[in-house]
């Protein structure tokens, strides 16, 4: 896995923005720490990398900036774990389940447009592109609206709730390994 990309997955982002829509207080170390993290994974193309280095001593050896995307994958973990939790807390708050529900359609609906468009794009410009991976964020897209219904479900209080938040459960694990199945190429040592 190159330390220069991450994969959070559709169903981890989703359930980030319902941790941070149920509750803003309690993330809030860990929300900044996703935020600062990016912000320094993303090196020379924001302003606070260059800051950071000459300010902070000892950063300066940090030479990939990239590596901070272990820092960014670890606080959205948190943050999404955070968001799990807070599902079932969620039901009995009129105010706080409304806003969980309408970032859950939000979120979900742009993580399935935005692989649409890009099949979309990819298609119409030519058929030389290897449309894979367009694919593949378009599954993505599929597994964050799966898992926005798993959401709606728990959040609504039905009995139906401890069954979709199994589900919710299984749909993060199949993000994920989706995407190490997609993005991943394993060849055997003799091929090499």
């Amino acid at each position: 896995w190159p330390e220069a990309q991450t994969y959070l997955g559709a169903t981890v982002v989703l359930l980030l923005a319902v941790g941070a829509a149920a509750s803003i207080r309690r993330g809030r170390f860990w929300a900044a720490a996703l935020v600062v993290s990016l912000a320094l994974a993303l090196g020379s193309f924001t302003p606070v990398y260059g800051w950071v280095m000459q300010v902070v001593p000892g950063m300066s050896s940090m030479r990939v900036p990239a590596r901070f995307y272990l820092m960014v994958a670890l606080a959205a973990a948190v943050l999404a774990g955070h968001g799990f939790d807070r599902l079932r807390e969620v039901a009995s708050d009129e105010r706080a389940a409304r806003r969980v529900r309408l970032v859950t359609v939000g979120v979900g609906a742009l993580e399935l447009s935005l692989p649409v468009l890009v099949l979309f794009l990819r298609i119409r410009q030519s058929a030389a592109y290897d449309l894979a991976p367009a694919w593949a964020g378009l599954a993505g897209g599929v597994l964050a609206c799966a898992a926005a219904a798993c959401v709606l479900i728990i959040v609504q209080g039905r009995p139906a709730a401890r069954v979709a938040g199994v589900a919710l459960l299984a749909l993060v694990a199949v993000d994920l390994a989706w995407a190490n199945v997609v993005t991943l190429r394993v060849v055997p040592a003799e091929a090499a």
